[in-house]
């Protein structure tokens, strides 16, 4: 069997360098992909829930623009000194509803909103 040249083996590699690193991008750029979907559907489900918690609190039917702004009224009140005995009271009254929805339907949103 007849040895290549030096410069032709030099070149035979190169080319497969060439194709282990196109090969090393796809898998990154797959691996990136998984990930963005992956944050999507965290992102999405995080949405869902918020969605049911709205729902469960009765404000499903308010106009968009009311809602917002009663949102905006409770970010101002989280961001005031009287957060602490807000977030206190809030998490009081929202975590008895959640457990009393959970007690009664386990596939409710509100048991859902718990994970």
């Amino acid at each position: 069997m007849a040895r290549k040249p030096i410069d032709e083996q030099i070149r035979e590699q190169e080319e497969r360098l060439k194709q282990l690193k196109a090969k090393a991008s796809q898998l990154q750029a797959r691996e990136r992909a998984a990930l963005k979907a992956k944050q999507r559907q965290e992102d999405t489900h995080r949405k869902i829930q918020h969605g049911g918690l709205v729902v469960l609190a009765g404000l499903a039917e308010l106009d968009k623009g009311v809602l917002l702004g009663a949102l905006l009224d409770v970010a101002e009140k989280l961001n005031s000194d009287q957060r602490e005995a807000f977030m206190s009271r809030a998490k009081a009254r929202g975590d008895h509803l959640l457990a009393t929805q959970a007690r009664t339907n386990d596939k409710s949103a509100a048991a859902q909103a718990q994970d």
